[in-house]
């Protein structure tokens, strides 16, 4: 038996996904650096829900996402 791993191209793995005030958020750890925050994706879909880069807090290195209804995509 000959098995094999594929690789997964721009997976993030998060720290912890919560309902806060009845929307869910999703966090995930950097660097702490400005830049690791800017490399971040701004969007993501996570479980069929929608999540969007809200926030992040150098101290700790978190990268904040919070669910939206609603958003824009740009035109391609």
């Amino acid at each position: 038996m000959n098995a094999t791993a594929t690789p997964l191209k721009d997976v993030y793995l998060p720290y912890a996904v919560q309902s806060i005030e009845g929307r869910m958020h999703m966090m995930f750890f950097t660097d702490g650096t400005y830049q690791a925050f800017c490399d971040m994706p701004l969007g993501m879909e996570y479980e069929g829900t929608k999540y969007f880069k809200t926030g992040f807090n150098s101290d700790t290195g978190m990268v904040h996402y919070r669910e939206e209804k609603s958003f824009a995509r740009p035109l391609k």
